[in-house]
């Protein structure tokens, strides 16, 4: 049986490793592989949230001005406040 890597109840951003300029993951001081959220749909498949939301937020917009789960704007929501802070 497969892990569940959902960040969100419907699976549209979901775990995934951050990966370093060689393509291997990066792991953090424990030796547990760093993990980013990613969408899992649409043009920005397998790209993390956090870069899509600085290189493109007309598409925060238009999720959330869309027919999505609601859980999945709140997910959303809490990714790009907590860039926001930094």
């Amino acid at each position: 049986m497969s892990e569940n890597r959902n960040v969100d109840f419907a699976g549209r951003v979901v775990w995934a490793p951050v990966r370093g300029a060689d393509g291997q993951p990066l792991v953090n001081e424990d030796g547990t592989e760093r993990m980013q959220e990613v969408f899992s749909f649409g043009k920005y498949k397998d790209i993390p949230v956090v870069d899509v939301l600085r290189r493109d937020p007309g598409y925060f917009s238009w999720i959330l001005g869309s027919d999505f789960p609601l859980n999945t704007k709140q997910v959303l929501m809490r990714i790009r406040l907590r860039t926001m802070k930094k």
